[in-house]
C-alpha cells in the first residue's frame, strides 16, 4: 500500500512477528490472522500488482500539482490511516494468534499518532490558497 513501513518501530515489530509469519506460511494461523499479516507485514505475501483502487488513486494524483496535489494526497493519507487504525484495533482485540494480537496492539499507538499527524498535515494542506 504505502512505504510507511520503514519506521524503526515497525521494523522492530516486524521482527517480533517473524514467528507468526512463519506460521502463516505453514497454514497454522486462522485465515483472518493470516490475511492481516499479509496486508500489514509486507513480507509474507506481496501482490505483484497494485489493486484497482490504488491504480486509480495513483493516476488521479499524477495529474495534480501544487496545493491541489497536497490536498488530495493528504486526504488519501488520512483515509488510509483511519482504515489502518480500525483494522489494527480490530485485530488487537480479536486475533486468534497471540503474536498477531500483540503485534497489532503494540503497533496501534504508532498508527494512531501517524493518523493525528496526517490529519494536521491535511488541515494545513486545505488552508493553502487554491
Amino acid at each position: 500500500m504505502n512505504n510507511r513501513y520503514t519506521h524503526p518501530a515497525f521494523m522492530f515489530c516486524a521482527l517480533a512477528i517473524a514467528g507468526a509469519a512463519s506460521a502463516a506460511q505453514s497454514g497454522a494461523l486462522a485465515k483472518g490472522d493470516r490475511t492481516f499479516i499479509e496486508k500489514a507485514a509486507k513480507g509474507v505475501t506481496v501482490p505483484a500488482e497494485m489493486d484497482k483502487s490504488a491504480v486509480k488513486e495513483k493516476e488521479k494524483l499524477e495529474k495534480l500539482a501544487g496545493a491541489k496535489f497536497d490536498r488530495e494526497y493528504m486526504g488519501h493519507m488520512v483515509k488510509d490511516h483511519k482504515k489502518d487504525v480500525k483494522e489494527f484495533a480490530n485485530v488487537a482485540k480479536n486475533a486468534k494468534d497471540s503474536d498477531v494480537k500483540n503485534f497489532a496492539a503494540t503497533t496501534l499507538p504508532t498508527l494512531q499518532e501517524h493518523l493525528t499527524l496526517a490529519q494536521a498535515a491535511e488541515r494545513a494542506a486545505k488552508s493553502q490558497p487554491k
